[in-house]
């Protein structure tokens, strides 16, 4: 993703975000019964509800830190545009805002290429923190590997679900009954 560039064609950003959201619907539906399997099942309900909230406190600096880092980096690098007009446009943190084509394709020549290039470069640090957040998430995969392992169970001990019911004679004869009268109507049509 780093290799993006203001060149790159609409196929390979969104190859690149498939990717990216097969990754993360993957370990959404794979995260919960891992953190539920070395628990008995007496703690199902609080385990979910944890992991809704930890999943939501994720989402929102799933976007919070991405914006900072691009609005810092794109402060940073705003010098680089030649127009002071737009300079006062983008600055204060309005640059993501205007981050659409309809903005860029208001200007044109060198003023559009600077304003382009600032954009890449600033979206190239988010990859680039976004990366290195993700190599330390990786990194503590072998911490936690080198805890001891988790066993999953193979049955549920729990005073929730389906209770089964046994039938009685009169349930046995009400159905029949019932299924009697359906063939016999039915034979009528």
């Amino acid at each position: 993703l780093i290799a993006l560039a203001d060149e790159s064609t609409s196929a390979e950003w969104i190859v690149y975000r498939g990717i990216v959201t097969a990754g993360s619907g993957g370990m959404v539906s794979s995260l919960l019964p891992a953190i539920q399997a070395s628990h008995d099942g007496s703690g199902a309900a609080a385990s979910t509800a944890l992991f809704a909230f930890t999943w939501s406190f994720g989402a929102i600096w799933g976007i919070t830190i991405p914006v900072a880092v691009f609005n810092n980096q794109f402060s940073k690098l705003l010098y680089r545009s030649s127009n002071p007009a737009v300079r006062a446009l983008l600055a204060n943190g309005q640059a993501y805002e205007h981050a659409d084509r309809a903005f860029i394709d208001r200007f044109w020549g060198v003023v559009r290429q600077e304003i382009v290039g600032v954009y890449t470069d600033a979206s190239r640090m988010v990859r680039i923190v976004g990366a290195a957040i993700c190599g330390v998430g990786f990194l503590v995969v072998f911490v936690e590997k080198a805890q001891k392992g988790i066993k999953l169970r193979v049955e549920l001990k729990s005073e929730y679900g389906m209770k089964e019911q046994k039938k009685t004679n009169s349930e046995d004869a009400g159905v029949e009954a019932g299924f009697r009268f359906l063939m016999l109507y039915g034979s009528l049509l």
